[in-house]
């Protein structure tokens, strides 16, 4: 009897033996994919809510703080002291937007530096790590 595979793998093999990718291009994507889409996710919870209470879309408030660290303190010190609203749900979104980039070289620099010991890509990744560090908390 002839093998209709031919040598190949039978289908469910196939589908048995593919696995999710763990390499380091692979996680940073996810890093990304998952900070946008929860920073999506608290944005659009939060724009339903004000709409649900207001009745429209419109989100009069100001932000506070001079530059991001004051503006991720304040939205720290409203989620540990007072109500969940609306308009903090989407100021958290703009936070995590805004930290998806720094994870993700927070985890380049671990993979290279502690993983493959690449001190090139180390190096490298600190000095866009520390530019970026600056341009988020500075004054």
């Amino acid at each position: 009897m002839t093998n209709k595979y031919m040598g190949m793998p039978k289908p469910q093999e196939a589908i048995i033996s593919k696995r999710i990718a763990l390499d380091p291009d692979s996680i940073a994507g996810y890093i990304l994919l998952l900070g946008i889409l929860l920073s999506i996710s608290l944005a659009v919870i939060g724009l339903a809510w004000h709409f649900a209470v207001e009745g429209n879309l419109w989100v009069n408030y100001t932000i506070v703080g001079v530059n991001f660290a004051g503006f991720l303190q304040s939205i720290i010190r409203d989620l540990v002291s007072g109500p969940l609203r609306p308009e903090l749900l989407i100021s958290s979104s703009i936070a995590v937007l805004m930290m998806t980039p720094y994870v993700r070289l927070l985890f380049s620099l671990f993979y290279f530096a502690i993983i493959d010991s690449n001190w090139k890509y180390a190096i490298l990744t600190s000095i866009c790590l520390f530019i970026l560090t600056y341009s988020l908390f500075a004054d």
